[in-house]
């Protein structure tokens, strides 16, 4: 009961900052985001913090020391897991990507090639023959949205699980 109440508290609120945050421009993005969290952020963070929703990242310890390292491998590990191609026609992406695009001030092209750059090589050449496929225009036509599960789960690394 405890992590439901706090989960939709944290929800609300990010759905009433990110309606304001979706309508500024750059320069008031910059005041908005200096107001409420870190002028300077991380968008890899978004592979790291799990609330416990289904469709949140595995739960892991992580080091100040190897920070970025282990930022990176959790990303990799992410997109390797939650990317999906079907038939060639449609590129399954879950809603957290969404997420990282918009803290990462990037569109829907410039995120399937940030995708295509950072999964494994066959999940690569399969993004590639659904875009090749279609003779698309814009990255928005084959993007399928995932959606987003809030039911509770945690899913432990390996690591912590030892």
């Amino acid at each position: 009961m405890m992590e439901a109440t706090l989960l939709l508290c944290v929800q609300w609120i990010e759905a009433i900052l990110s309606t304001a945050y979706r309508k500024k421009s750059g320069e008031e993005r910059q005041l908005i985001s200096s107001k409420f969290g870190l002028p300077n952020s991380q968008s890899l963070v978004c592979f790291a913090l799990c609330s416990g929703a289904f469709s949140d990242p595995v739960l892991k310890v992580y080091t100040a020391s190897n920070i970025r390292d282990e930022l990176e491998r959790a990303k990799r590990e992410f997109l390797h897991t939650n990317i999906a191609v079907k038939k060639s026609n449609k590129v399954f992406l879950p809603r957290l990507l969404e997420r990282f695009a918009r803290e990462s001030s990037i569109g829907s092209d410039e995120l399937l090639k940030w995708v295509c750059d950072n999964v494994d090589r066959k999940l690569q050449d399969s993004i590639h023959r659904c875009i090749d496929s279609k003779n698309v225009k814009k990255a928005s036509q084959i993007i399928e949205w995932l959606p987003y599960s809030s039911k509770f789960r945690y899913v432990f690394s390996d690591e912590l699980a030892k």
